[in-house]
Protein backbone atom coordinates (compact mmCIF):
# COMPACT_ATOMS: atom_id res chain seq x y z
CA UNK A 1 0.00 0.00 0.00
CA UNK A 2 1.33 3.66 -0.91
CA UNK A 3 2.84 5.60 2.07
CA UNK A 4 1.44 8.74 0.57
CA UNK A 5 -1.85 8.54 -1.04
CA UNK A 6 -4.12 11.58 -2.86
CA UNK A 7 -6.95 11.12 0.06
CA UNK A 8 -4.07 12.91 2.19
CA UNK A 9 -4.25 16.32 1.65
CA UNK A 10 -0.69 17.75 1.18
CA UNK A 11 -0.18 15.18 -1.67
CA UNK A 12 -3.75 16.52 -3.70
CA UNK A 13 -2.29 20.17 -3.04
CA UNK A 14 1.06 19.24 -4.30
CA UNK A 15 -0.41 17.20 -7.43
CA UNK A 16 -3.08 20.53 -8.26
CA UNK A 17 0.55 23.14 -7.78
CA UNK A 18 2.07 20.90 -10.49
CA UNK A 19 -0.67 20.02 -12.78
CA UNK A 20 -1.65 23.86 -12.29
CA UNK A 21 1.78 25.42 -13.40
CA UNK A 22 1.87 22.77 -16.42
CA UNK A 23 -1.69 23.63 -17.38
CA UNK A 24 -0.94 27.80 -17.05
CA UNK A 25 2.09 27.09 -19.01
CA UNK A 26 0.39 25.48 -22.06
CA UNK A 27 -0.26 28.94 -24.24
CA UNK A 28 3.41 30.19 -23.73
CA UNK A 29 4.99 27.38 -25.64
CA UNK A 30 7.13 26.42 -23.11
CA UNK A 31 7.67 22.32 -23.89
CA UNK A 32 10.51 21.72 -21.47
CA UNK A 33 8.77 23.63 -18.61
CA UNK A 34 5.48 21.95 -19.03
CA UNK A 35 6.95 18.36 -19.92
CA UNK A 36 9.25 19.25 -16.09
CA UNK A 37 5.92 19.48 -14.36
CA UNK A 38 4.16 16.68 -15.76
CA UNK A 39 7.10 14.51 -15.08
CA UNK A 40 7.09 15.37 -11.65
CA UNK A 41 3.52 14.83 -11.74
CA UNK A 42 3.99 11.75 -13.03
CA UNK A 43 6.63 10.46 -10.37
CA UNK A 44 4.39 11.61 -7.76
CA UNK A 45 1.80 9.43 -9.42
CA UNK A 46 3.68 6.63 -9.44
CA UNK A 47 4.54 7.01 -5.78
CA UNK A 48 1.00 7.76 -4.18
CA UNK A 49 -0.84 5.62 -6.87
CA UNK A 50 -2.45 2.54 -5.66
CA UNK A 51 -3.78 -0.90 -7.85
CA UNK A 52 -7.30 0.43 -7.75
CA UNK A 53 -6.42 3.95 -9.75
CA UNK A 54 -4.45 2.38 -11.85
CA UNK A 55 -7.16 0.19 -12.67
CA UNK A 56 -9.55 2.69 -12.86
CA UNK A 57 -6.93 4.54 -15.53
CA UNK A 58 -6.17 1.31 -17.23
CA UNK A 59 -10.44 0.86 -18.00
CA UNK A 60 -10.80 3.82 -19.57
CA UNK A 61 -11.33 4.43 -23.46
CA UNK A 62 -9.55 7.63 -23.85
CA UNK A 63 -5.94 5.60 -21.96
CA UNK A 64 -5.99 2.78 -24.32
CA UNK A 65 -6.73 4.71 -27.33
CA UNK A 66 -4.01 7.22 -26.40
CA UNK A 67 -1.82 3.48 -26.44
CA UNK A 68 -3.20 2.27 -29.08
CA UNK A 69 -2.86 5.53 -31.67
CA UNK A 70 1.07 5.55 -30.15
CA UNK A 71 1.79 2.04 -30.32
CA UNK A 72 0.77 2.04 -33.97
CA UNK A 73 3.67 4.65 -34.52
CA UNK A 74 5.97 2.44 -32.64
CA UNK A 75 4.94 -0.75 -34.91
CA UNK A 76 5.49 1.85 -38.21
CA UNK A 77 9.05 2.10 -36.96
CA UNK A 78 10.15 -1.66 -37.99
CA UNK A 79 9.59 -0.39 -41.50
CA UNK A 80 11.14 2.77 -41.21
CA UNK A 81 14.73 3.23 -43.07
CA UNK A 82 15.31 6.57 -41.25
CA UNK A 83 15.34 5.41 -37.10
CA UNK A 84 16.39 8.70 -36.43
CA UNK A 85 14.05 10.86 -37.61
CA UNK A 86 11.70 8.35 -36.95
CA UNK A 87 12.22 8.11 -33.02
CA UNK A 88 13.04 11.93 -32.88
CA UNK A 89 9.10 12.15 -33.97
CA UNK A 90 7.79 9.10 -31.92
CA UNK A 91 9.83 10.63 -28.77
CA UNK A 92 7.56 14.07 -29.47
CA UNK A 93 4.05 11.38 -29.20
CA UNK A 94 5.46 9.92 -26.23
CA UNK A 95 2.91 12.21 -24.02
CA UNK A 96 -0.07 9.77 -25.78
CA UNK A 97 1.69 6.87 -23.66
CA UNK A 98 2.15 8.78 -20.18
CA UNK A 99 -0.42 11.53 -19.96
CA UNK A 100 -3.37 9.95 -20.04
CA UNK A 101 -3.05 6.79 -17.42
CA UNK A 102 -1.72 9.37 -15.54
CA UNK A 103 -3.98 12.03 -15.96
CA UNK A 104 -7.17 9.98 -15.95
CA UNK A 105 -6.09 8.74 -12.44
CA UNK A 106 -5.19 12.07 -10.98
CA UNK A 107 -8.78 13.27 -11.77
CA UNK A 108 -10.79 11.31 -10.08
CA UNK A 109 -9.60 12.77 -6.88
CA UNK A 110 -10.89 16.32 -7.92
CA UNK A 111 -14.63 17.54 -7.88
CA UNK A 112 -16.05 19.33 -11.07
CA UNK A 113 -16.18 22.95 -9.04
CA UNK A 114 -11.98 21.90 -8.68
CA UNK A 115 -11.34 21.39 -11.88
CA UNK A 116 -13.12 24.32 -12.81
CA UNK A 117 -10.09 25.95 -11.60
CA UNK A 118 -7.77 24.34 -13.38
CA UNK A 119 -9.75 25.94 -16.21
CA UNK A 120 -9.81 29.13 -15.03
CA UNK A 121 -5.80 28.48 -14.62
CA UNK A 122 -5.78 27.46 -18.53
CA UNK A 123 -7.73 30.94 -19.52
CA UNK A 124 -5.40 33.12 -17.66
CA UNK A 125 -2.78 31.82 -19.04
CA UNK A 126 -4.00 32.20 -22.70
CA UNK A 127 -5.20 35.61 -21.88
CA UNK A 128 -1.24 36.65 -20.34
CA UNK A 129 0.21 35.42 -22.99
CA UNK A 130 -1.70 37.35 -25.59
CA UNK A 131 -1.10 40.39 -23.50
CA UNK A 132 2.26 39.79 -23.40
CA UNK A 133 2.64 38.84 -27.12
CA UNK A 134 0.85 42.53 -27.90
CA UNK A 135 3.35 44.08 -25.29
CA UNK A 136 6.75 42.46 -27.20
CA UNK A 137 5.29 43.43 -30.09
CA UNK A 138 4.71 47.16 -29.44
CA UNK A 139 7.81 47.14 -27.68
CA UNK A 140 9.59 46.08 -31.03
CA UNK A 141 7.25 48.44 -33.04
CA UNK A 142 8.41 51.35 -31.05
CA UNK A 143 12.21 50.37 -31.80
CA UNK A 144 11.81 49.95 -35.50
CA UNK A 145 9.13 53.28 -35.12
CA UNK A 146 6.94 51.16 -37.75
CA UNK A 147 4.13 48.93 -37.62
CA UNK A 148 5.80 46.68 -40.00
CA UNK A 149 8.97 45.06 -41.26
CA UNK A 150 10.81 43.77 -44.44
CA UNK A 151 13.35 40.65 -43.72
CA UNK A 152 16.91 41.03 -45.40
CA UNK A 153 16.26 40.12 -49.52
CA UNK A 154 12.29 40.44 -48.90
CA UNK A 155 9.94 41.42 -50.15
CA UNK A 156 6.37 40.77 -47.74
CA UNK A 157 5.76 42.98 -45.36
CA UNK A 158 5.98 41.85 -41.85
CA UNK A 159 3.34 43.55 -39.51
CA UNK A 160 4.10 43.06 -35.56
CA UNK A 161 1.24 42.77 -34.29
CA UNK A 162 -0.30 40.41 -36.79
CA UNK A 163 0.27 36.27 -37.39
CA UNK A 164 3.31 34.88 -37.29
CA UNK A 165 4.90 38.10 -35.75
CA UNK A 166 2.90 38.43 -33.18
CA UNK A 167 2.71 34.62 -32.06
CA UNK A 168 6.64 34.34 -32.88
CA UNK A 169 7.66 34.07 -28.93
CA UNK A 170 5.63 31.37 -28.42
CA UNK A 171 4.29 28.99 -30.90
CA UNK A 172 3.09 28.70 -34.94
CA UNK A 173 -0.45 31.13 -34.51
CA UNK A 174 -2.36 27.93 -36.28
CA UNK A 175 -1.42 26.21 -32.79
CA UNK A 176 -2.09 29.55 -30.25
CA UNK A 177 -5.12 30.26 -32.46
CA UNK A 178 -6.23 26.45 -31.26
CA UNK A 179 -5.79 27.37 -27.83
CA UNK A 180 -7.49 30.28 -27.59
CA UNK A 181 -10.25 28.58 -29.20
CA UNK A 182 -10.41 26.23 -26.03
CA UNK A 183 -10.71 28.85 -23.90
CA UNK A 184 -13.00 30.74 -25.92
CA UNK A 185 -15.61 28.07 -25.90
CA UNK A 186 -14.78 27.49 -22.28
CA UNK A 187 -16.22 31.02 -21.68
CA UNK A 188 -18.85 30.37 -24.05
CA UNK A 189 -20.56 27.99 -21.65
CA UNK A 190 -20.25 30.05 -18.29
CA UNK A 191 -22.16 33.07 -20.06
CA UNK A 192 -24.62 30.83 -21.00
CA UNK A 193 -24.71 28.60 -17.84
CA UNK A 194 -23.48 31.00 -15.27
CA UNK A 195 -23.46 30.18 -11.45
CA UNK A 196 -24.72 32.81 -8.86
CA UNK A 197 -21.41 33.32 -7.23
CA UNK A 198 -19.81 34.14 -11.32
CA UNK A 199 -19.33 37.68 -12.60
CA UNK A 200 -20.39 37.51 -16.39
CA UNK A 201 -18.97 40.68 -17.31
CA UNK A 202 -16.21 39.21 -16.90
CA UNK A 203 -15.84 36.14 -18.66
CA UNK A 204 -17.51 38.56 -21.82
CA UNK A 205 -14.45 40.55 -21.28
CA UNK A 206 -12.25 37.74 -21.84
CA UNK A 207 -14.19 36.31 -24.70
CA UNK A 208 -13.86 39.36 -26.43
CA UNK A 209 -9.99 39.62 -25.66
CA UNK A 210 -9.39 36.31 -26.68
CA UNK A 211 -11.27 36.72 -29.75
CA UNK A 212 -9.18 39.90 -30.67
CA UNK A 213 -5.97 37.76 -30.25
CA UNK A 214 -7.74 34.83 -32.75
CA UNK A 215 -8.34 38.15 -35.31
CA UNK A 216 -5.00 39.15 -35.12
CA UNK A 217 -3.60 35.93 -35.24
CA UNK A 218 -5.22 35.58 -38.86
CA UNK A 219 -5.84 31.97 -37.81
CA UNK A 220 -8.25 31.56 -40.39
CA UNK A 221 -9.73 28.25 -40.67
CA UNK A 222 -9.47 28.08 -36.55
CA UNK A 223 -11.67 30.94 -36.53
CA UNK A 224 -13.90 29.39 -39.62
CA UNK A 225 -14.25 26.09 -37.41
CA UNK A 226 -15.19 28.82 -34.35
CA UNK A 227 -17.69 29.91 -36.43
CA UNK A 228 -19.01 26.21 -36.85
CA UNK A 229 -19.09 25.26 -33.53
CA UNK A 230 -20.49 28.27 -32.02
CA UNK A 231 -23.01 28.97 -34.81
CA UNK A 232 -24.21 25.04 -34.68
CA UNK A 233 -24.68 26.09 -30.45
CA UNK A 234 -25.90 29.28 -31.21
CA UNK A 235 -29.16 27.70 -33.69
CA UNK A 236 -29.92 25.11 -31.70
CA UNK A 237 -30.21 27.60 -28.13
CA UNK A 238 -32.64 29.44 -30.47
CA UNK A 239 -34.60 27.28 -32.25
CA UNK A 240 -34.73 25.28 -28.39
CA UNK A 241 -35.67 27.90 -27.03
CA UNK A 242 -37.57 30.24 -30.00
CA UNK A 243 -36.11 33.23 -29.21
CA UNK A 244 -36.45 34.95 -32.75
CA UNK A 245 -35.81 38.31 -31.87
CA UNK A 246 -32.33 37.12 -30.87
CA UNK A 247 -31.75 35.63 -34.11
CA UNK A 248 -32.59 38.90 -36.00
CA UNK A 249 -30.65 41.15 -33.30
CA UNK A 250 -27.92 38.43 -33.67
CA UNK A 251 -27.72 39.00 -37.43
CA UNK A 252 -28.12 42.83 -37.51
CA UNK A 253 -24.90 43.03 -35.26
CA UNK A 254 -22.80 40.32 -37.09
CA UNK A 255 -23.73 42.71 -40.55
CA UNK A 256 -22.99 45.81 -38.76
CA UNK A 257 -19.72 44.41 -37.37
CA UNK A 258 -18.75 43.27 -40.76
CA UNK A 259 -20.09 46.64 -42.07
CA UNK A 260 -17.05 48.62 -40.07
CA UNK A 261 -14.36 46.14 -40.56
CA UNK A 262 -15.18 46.71 -44.21
CA UNK A 263 -14.87 50.54 -44.15
CA UNK A 264 -12.50 50.89 -41.08
CA UNK A 265 -10.03 47.79 -40.46
CA UNK A 266 -6.10 48.17 -42.55
CA UNK A 267 -5.72 46.69 -45.82
CA UNK A 268 -3.87 44.37 -44.71
CA UNK A 269 -6.36 42.86 -42.37
CA UNK A 270 -8.89 43.43 -45.69
CA UNK A 271 -6.82 41.67 -47.75
CA UNK A 272 -6.73 38.25 -45.09
CA UNK A 273 -9.96 38.12 -44.44
CA UNK A 274 -12.14 39.67 -47.22
CA UNK A 275 -10.13 38.14 -50.06
CA UNK A 276 -12.03 35.11 -51.30
CA UNK A 277 -9.31 33.07 -52.30
CA UNK A 278 -8.82 31.66 -55.84
CA UNK A 279 -8.78 27.23 -55.14
CA UNK A 280 -7.15 27.04 -58.73
CA UNK A 281 -3.66 26.25 -58.79
CA UNK A 282 -0.68 24.10 -60.86
CA UNK A 283 1.42 22.18 -58.65
CA UNK A 284 4.32 23.95 -60.66
CA UNK A 285 2.88 27.31 -59.89
CA UNK A 286 4.92 29.46 -57.85
CA UNK A 287 2.50 31.69 -56.70
CA UNK A 288 0.15 29.76 -54.10
CA UNK A 289 -2.07 31.54 -51.42
CA UNK A 290 -2.93 29.28 -48.26
CA UNK A 291 -5.43 27.49 -49.68
CA UNK A 292 -4.48 26.37 -52.64
CA UNK A 293 -0.76 25.45 -50.60
CA UNK A 294 -2.50 22.92 -48.69
CA UNK A 295 -4.85 21.95 -51.51
CA UNK A 296 -1.38 21.02 -53.36
CA UNK A 297 -0.05 19.45 -50.33
CA UNK A 298 -3.09 16.96 -49.87
CA UNK A 299 -3.04 16.21 -53.35
CA UNK A 300 0.33 15.26 -52.90
CA UNK A 301 0.04 13.23 -49.92
CA UNK A 302 -3.00 11.25 -51.24
CA UNK A 303 -0.43 10.70 -54.64
CA UNK A 304 1.54 9.41 -51.89
CA UNK A 305 -0.44 7.29 -50.17
CA UNK A 306 -2.11 5.19 -53.40
CA UNK A 307 1.45 3.21 -53.21
CA UNK A 308 1.03 2.15 -49.91
CA UNK A 309 -2.52 2.64 -48.63
CA UNK A 310 -2.51 -0.23 -45.55
CA UNK A 311 0.71 0.46 -43.59
CA UNK A 312 2.23 3.71 -44.96
CA UNK A 313 5.63 4.11 -44.97
CA UNK A 314 6.52 4.34 -41.15
CA UNK A 315 6.56 7.23 -38.69
CA UNK A 316 10.39 7.89 -40.16
CA UNK A 317 9.90 7.88 -43.69
CA UNK A 318 6.43 9.61 -44.00
CA UNK A 319 7.61 13.47 -44.33
CA UNK A 320 10.45 12.45 -47.06
CA UNK A 321 8.44 10.24 -48.76
CA UNK A 322 5.76 13.17 -49.32
CA UNK A 323 8.83 15.52 -49.65
CA UNK A 324 9.87 12.94 -52.75
CA UNK A 325 6.29 13.30 -54.05
CA UNK A 326 6.41 16.94 -54.17
CA UNK A 327 9.58 16.80 -56.24
CA UNK A 328 8.25 14.65 -58.51
CA UNK A 329 5.24 16.29 -59.21
CA UNK A 330 7.19 19.54 -59.68
CA UNK A 331 5.51 21.62 -56.23
CA UNK A 332 9.29 22.79 -55.59
CA UNK A 333 7.55 25.31 -53.34
CA UNK A 334 6.20 22.63 -51.04
CA UNK A 335 9.35 20.68 -51.31
CA UNK A 336 12.18 23.59 -50.93
CA UNK A 337 10.00 24.89 -47.83
CA UNK A 338 9.86 21.24 -46.75
CA UNK A 339 6.27 21.41 -45.97
CA UNK A 340 3.82 18.73 -44.10
CA UNK A 341 0.39 17.82 -45.66
CA UNK A 342 -1.72 20.41 -42.72
CA UNK A 343 -3.97 17.66 -42.44
CA UNK A 344 -3.48 14.98 -39.75
CA UNK A 345 -5.91 12.63 -40.74
CA UNK A 346 -3.53 12.75 -43.97
CA UNK A 347 -0.28 12.63 -41.77
CA UNK A 348 -1.04 9.54 -40.21
CA UNK A 349 -2.21 7.78 -43.35
CA UNK A 350 1.19 8.47 -44.27
CA UNK A 351 2.93 7.18 -41.31
CA UNK A 352 0.97 4.05 -40.50
CA UNK A 353 -1.66 3.71 -42.96
CA UNK A 354 -5.27 2.83 -42.51
CA UNK A 355 -4.45 1.53 -39.04
CA UNK A 356 -3.12 4.25 -38.34
CA UNK A 357 -5.88 6.53 -39.43
CA UNK A 358 -8.22 4.04 -37.50
CA UNK A 359 -7.03 4.74 -34.70
CA UNK A 360 -6.28 8.44 -34.62
CA UNK A 361 -10.92 8.94 -35.49
CA UNK A 362 -11.37 6.48 -32.27
CA UNK A 363 -8.73 8.07 -30.21
CA UNK A 364 -11.17 11.36 -31.27
CA UNK A 365 -14.07 9.53 -30.61
CA UNK A 366 -13.34 8.15 -27.33
CA UNK A 367 -12.82 11.64 -26.16
CA UNK A 368 -16.17 12.76 -27.98
CA UNK A 369 -18.57 9.99 -26.16
CA UNK A 370 -16.83 10.05 -23.39
CA UNK A 371 -17.19 14.43 -23.11
CA UNK A 372 -21.29 13.67 -24.36
CA UNK A 373 -21.75 10.76 -21.56
CA UNK A 374 -20.52 13.23 -18.86
CA UNK A 375 -22.26 16.02 -20.41
CA UNK A 376 -19.77 18.58 -20.72
CA UNK A 377 -20.72 20.65 -23.55
CA UNK A 378 -17.91 22.90 -22.98
CA UNK A 379 -15.45 19.83 -23.54
CA UNK A 380 -17.39 18.13 -26.06
CA UNK A 381 -17.61 21.58 -28.51
CA UNK A 382 -14.34 21.84 -28.15
CA UNK A 383 -12.95 18.43 -28.99
CA UNK A 384 -15.50 19.08 -32.16
CA UNK A 385 -13.72 22.42 -33.02
CA UNK A 386 -10.74 20.44 -32.36
CA UNK A 387 -11.10 17.78 -34.85
CA UNK A 388 -11.79 20.28 -37.27
CA UNK A 389 -8.27 21.78 -37.04
CA UNK A 390 -7.07 18.43 -37.69
CA UNK A 391 -8.09 19.36 -40.93
CA UNK A 392 -5.89 21.98 -42.07
CA UNK A 393 -3.14 21.52 -39.67
CA UNK A 394 -0.96 18.63 -38.63
CA UNK A 395 -1.32 19.24 -34.87
CA UNK A 396 -0.30 15.93 -33.76
CA UNK A 397 2.99 16.50 -35.31
CA UNK A 398 3.85 19.08 -32.77
CA UNK A 399 4.32 19.09 -29.00
CA UNK A 400 2.66 22.28 -28.62
CA UNK A 401 -0.56 20.51 -29.11
CA UNK A 402 0.19 16.82 -28.58
CA UNK A 403 0.92 18.20 -24.84
CA UNK A 404 -1.85 20.39 -24.50
CA UNK A 405 -4.60 17.83 -25.82
CA UNK A 406 -2.58 15.23 -23.49
CA UNK A 407 -2.83 17.73 -20.52
CA UNK A 408 -6.08 18.94 -20.61
CA UNK A 409 -8.58 16.64 -22.09
CA UNK A 410 -7.91 13.96 -20.08
CA UNK A 411 -7.45 15.42 -16.66
CA UNK A 412 -11.01 17.10 -17.53
CA UNK A 413 -13.00 14.53 -18.21
CA UNK A 414 -12.16 12.07 -15.51
CA UNK A 415 -14.72 11.66 -13.37
CA UNK A 416 -14.65 10.73 -9.70
CA UNK A 417 -17.87 8.28 -9.71
CA UNK A 418 -15.91 4.68 -10.19
CA UNK A 419 -17.45 3.85 -13.50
Amino acid sequence: MAVIHFNQAATKRLAAILLGLAIFSLPFGLGPLSNLFLLALALLCFVAMNKSDWSYSLRSPITWTSWAFFFIYAISLTYSEDLQSGLKDLETKLSFLLGPPVLVAVGRYFQEDEKRKFKDFFIIGCSISLLAALVYAGWRSLNAQSFSYVKINGSQEHFFFLYETLSKPFMHPGYLSTLYGFAILFLVHRVWKPKKEERKLINWFLIIWLALGLFLLQGRINILALAIILGSMIFIRIISQKRWLLMIGGTASLGLLILLFISFAPQALKERYLAFPDFSYQLRDTNFNSATYRLAEWECALVSLKESPWIGYGIGDAKEELLDTYKEKGFLEGWERRYNAHNQYLETSMAAGLLGLIALVALLFAYIQRAHSLNKTDLLTALLFFALCLCTESMFERAWAIVSFNVLFPFLLSSTKSD
